[in-house]
C-alpha cells in the first residue's frame, strides 16, 4: 500500500496543497486501522491494510516536509530538532500500547488508539482551518 500510495501522493500534491494531502493521507489511514481494528475477515483486513499503508505514505512523506517549508529560516534548526525529538519519543509510545494491549487486548487498544489519532488529526485540521 506504501508503494502505491506514494504515487498518489504525487498526483495529489499537483492538485492540492501538501497541508490537504497530508491530512487527508492521516485521515485515509486512521479510518482503514480503525476499520482493521473490527474486521474478522482475512481479504476485508488486508485490504484495509493496504489502504493504512497508502496512508502511511502521506504522512511520511509531507511529515518533516510541511516542517522544514513553512518555518522561518532561523527557526529552521530548532523545528528538525523538535520533530526529531517527536520521532525519537515513538518506544515510549510503544511501551505505552503494549501496555494496553496487555490490559484491554489486541483489537480494542487498536481501536482506541486509531480513534485517539484520528481525533487528533480533525481537531488540528479545524485549529488550523480556523487560523487560515
Amino acid at each position: 500500500g506504501t508503494l502505491v500510495g506514494l504515487y498518489f501522493v504525487h498526483l495529489a500534491r499537483t492538485r492540492w496543497p501538501d497541508y490537504s494531502v497530508f491530512i487527508g493521507s492521516c485521515l485515509l489511514m486512521c479510518l482503514a486501522v480503525l476499520g482493521f481494528s473490527g474486521s474478522t475477515f482475512y481479504g476485508l483486513s488486508l485490504m484495509l491494510l493496504f489502504l493504512a499503508g497508502m496512508g502511511q505514505s502521506g504522512f511520511s512523506t509531507l511529515q518533516s516536509g510541511i516542517i522544514l517549508r513553512d518555518v522561518n529560516e532561523a527557526m529552521r534548526g530548532r523545528a528538525m530538532a523538535t520533530l526529531v525529538l517527536a520521532i525519537g519519543a515513538g518506544p515510549l509510545g510503544g511501551l505505552q500500547s503494549t501496555a494496553m494491549v496487555a490490559w484491554i487486548g489486541a483489537p480494542a487498544a487498536v481501536a482506541v488508539l486509531s480513534t485517539s489519532a484520528l481525533a487528533a488529526v480533525v481537531f488540528l485540521r479545524h485549529d488550523r482551518e480556523g487560523n487560515e
